[in-house]
């Protein structure tokens, strides 16, 4: 080095003793400055060679959590501290490989199982040489996966299905029709869904499903595009519709666009075709949407010469005009050019026609120019053929005349419909008022069908009635428990006392005087008898006797206090159970026929009462799962006190009849059949009864209660 060399100039003898000094203390500074620099840089290279002070296995995986969701799936990873990760595939079997350095995963040694969905099993393994961790995830399927660092210990993995080529995804066939757009109106009672096509006339078949509540329409040789392709979700809570969906469902062997509409609750539906729209009507409406209604709505438009229409329903493209006094003629061909349809003039249309109309679609700007004009149309495919009022009205007059011959010649077709819950007789009176003097309707009772025979219309339209009016009725479970309790209490106090009482008076007569009571008979006695006989109805169920007598057998004095208390109680719990149909009577009864004897000229006959304990219940199920209940209980019981001879008992007759409203599954109780008797008898010897102290001895008293209360708890349950 050069400080070296320099050094070593300093240090020979020159022989000048007045530098040496001042060169030995550069000298001395330098190797002090060498000392420490070596010094320190020993120290930072030690440092560097120490092992660290963390162990690598302070940091731990603590949570591995795997979540389901609706694209796929989501995996949590959580550690103790700060950690790094690499990601990258394996297959045989195909697999998903977190690689995290320097973290312990000892924990989760067990595998974690998923079972179905993109994975099913996520393992872990710990490499104690490297100290190294590694999560796998068992996949079921190709998979794309994003990894996330939430925070510096916690890692998220999200994995989503590969998305698949979509069916349409192909060209448009010549042969095929397009879908352009799907759109969703709701209107009064009716909800509609428009299906604008492009191509030839489609096919289509609509499916009802009434136990899923779905409507599906198969539009068949058809194409939709990814971009037309819709999910409406409709959040109105009085809609009929819950949710619209419309998708290309195949390709081979020919194109299939399903249009499926979820209701809230199944109703009627109807599908036609009319100017480029599939219309599908869903709504207790939908019926009046073709048929004889259509019809009628297709009379009215051609006579008027215009369709009418809501300003919301005008679709066309808008365009701008000005003319003064043009020839209406020349509008026309304008608005043809506007609208790409095909034109055709009759040659009475004329007249000029003056206009100021900006950004109006093109079809309202027709029809206000027919109407202004006195003018009509009628529309056939991309055709449009504009005529004078007078010449559609005379069209029509004709058509109406010419139908009318038809439909006296058109040929009649037989079709049996299979009855499924409807009674064909309750059908046919139905059936019989839509039919045509030609037609004829026939049952057959052993297979319960409809033979029919009519028009083409008229089966079509027969066929629609059919369909509404033979559904499956909602049948209701009656659960009813009829519980009856009767108590009975009964309490009496008597006495009997009584003696005899002989004396010989010495005299001619009377020789002897006795005195007794009676006896068991009822007549006097001249032995010991009863003097008070004011005991208990029944046996007696506590009693004390005294009896006091004379030495010489002159006098007896004989007496009984009796006591019978008597409590008694009975419950009757009956649990029937029934099942009837929708606005249908359903009876329980239980009882007993009482026997009578009737004397008649033909002798001596027994005849039959009926007692009985009956409950009628019509049930009518409502939309919101309330039931309305009527309700008749009556009760009968023979009173035989009051009977004649030769005659049948009289009955206790006891009734309600009631209307509630009851929840599917509640239950609602009936009460109030209640009977409750209380009787104080009292027996006793006259006037004696009323002496003070001792009337007691001269009486008895008898206390009695009855009571019967009958609750009926039901349950109905629609299924």
């Amino acid at each position: 080095m050069p400080v070296l060399e320099w050094s070593k100039e300093k240090l020979s003898l020159s022989g000048k003793k007045s530098k040496m000094k001042k060169d030995i203390r550069v000298l001395s500074s330098l190797l002090v400055f060498l000392l420490v620099f070596t010094f320190a840089c020993a120290s930072k290279t030690g440092s560097s060679k120490m092992p660290a002070t963390t162990s690598v296995h302070d940091v731990f995986i603590t949570k591995i959590t795997p979540k389901s969701t609706i694209a796929g799936m989501d995996l949590y990873i959580e550690a103790s501290d700060t950690v790094q990760y690499t990601v990258f595939r394996l297959e045989n079997p195909k697999r998903l490989v977190l690689d995290m350095p320097n973290i312990d995963s000892t924990a989760f040694s067990a595998p974690i199982e998923l079972g179905e969905g993109l994975a099913s099993k996520i393992s872990t393994k710990y490499f104690s040489d490297t100290g190294n961790s590694r999560v796998e995830i068992l996949l079921n399927e190709p998979v794309l996966y994003k990894v996330t660092r939430i925070q510096d210990n916690k890692v998220h993995l999200s994995l989503s299905p590969l998305e698949k080529k979509s069916l349409n995804d192909r060209k448009i066939q010549p042969d095929e029709i397009e879908i352009l757009g799907v759109e969703l109106r709701e209107m009064s009672g009716l909800g509609r869904i428009l299906i604008r096509y492009k191509g030839e006339k489609p096919k289509f078949e609509m499916i009802r499903k009434r136990e899923k509540k779905r409507i599906v329409l198969n539009i068949y040789n058809a194409k939709i595009l990814r971009a037309n392709e819709k999910l409406f979700s409709v959040t109105a809570k009085d809609s009929i519709i819950n949710k619209v969906a419309a998708f290309q469902f195949s390709t081979k062997p020919e194109g299939v666009v399903k249009i499926l509409a979820n209701l809230n609750e199944y109703t009627s539906s109807n599908v036609f075709e009319r100017d480029g729209v599939i219309m599908l009507d869903i709504g207790s409406q939908a019926i009046l949407a073709d048929a004889s209604s259509l019809k009628k709505e297709e009379k009215s438009k051609d006579l008027t010469g215009k369709k009418k229409k809501t300003a919301e329903e005008y679709a066309g493209q808008k365009v701008s005009l000005d003319f003064q006094n043009a020839d209406v003629r020349n509008v026309l061909r304008i608005i043809a050019d506007v609208s790409k349809l095909n034109f055709i003039i009759s040659d009475k249309v004329s007249g000029k026609v003056s206009m100021k109309l900006i950004d109006v679609p093109w079809d309202l700007a027709l029809d206000t120019i027919l109407t202004s004009s006195s003018l009509g149309m009628k529309r056939n495919g991309n055709i449009i053929r504009v005529a004078t009022i007078n010449e559609i009205s005379s069209e029509n007059r004709k058509m109406v005349n010419a139908s009318k011959d038809v439909s006296a010649v058109e040929p009649l077709f037989l079709k049996v419909f299979q009855i499924n819950y409807e009674s064909v007789d309750k059908l046919k009176a139905n059936l019989s008022s839509i039919k045509s003097s030609r037609g004829s309707i026939d049952i057959n009772e052993r297979s319960n069908t409809l033979i029919i025979q009519e028009t083409k219309d008229k089966l079509s339209e027969m066929e629609r009635l059919i369909e509404i009016l033979d559904r499956r009725t909602v049948q209701v479970l009656l659960e009813a428990r009829i519980v009856e309790v009767s108590h009975s209490f009964t309490r009496e106090l008597g006495i009997r006392w009584g003696g005899r009482y002989s004396a010989n008076t010495g005299a001619a007569f009377p020789n002897t005087v006795g005195l007794s009571g009676i006896n068991s008979a009822g007549t006097a006695s001249s032995v010991a008898g009863d003097l008070v006989n004011l005991g208990t109805a029944g046996a007696p169920t506590g009693a004390i006797g005294v009896t006091l007598g004379h030495v010489n057998g002159t006098a007896l004095l004989d007496m009984q206090l009796l006591a019978l208390q008597n409590q008694g109680k009975g419950r009757i719990l009956s649990m029937p159970k029934i099942a009837t149909m929708n606005n249908t009577e359903a009876l329980i009864e239980s009882g007993r026929e009482i026997p009578y004897q009737t004397i008649s000229a033909n002798g001596t006959e027994t005849a039959f009462k009926r007692a009985t304990l009956s409950l009628r219940v019509t049930p009518h199920v409502a939309k919101d799962e309330i039931i309305r209940l009527e309700i008749e209980v009556n009760k009968d019981e023979a009173d035989f006190s009051n009977q004649l001879p030769g005659a049948p008992p009289p009955l206790l007759t006891k009734r309600a009849k009631t209307e509630v409203l009851v929840k599917d599954g509640d239950t609602t109780v009936l009460g109030g059949l209640f009977k409750e008797v209380k009787t104080n008898n009292s027996s006793s010897v006259p006037g004696l009864s009323k002496l003070p102290l001792v009337g007691w001895m001269f009486k008895n008293k008898a206390n009695t209660e009855t009571g019967e209360e009958l609750l009926i708890f039901i349950t109905p349950k629609t299924f």
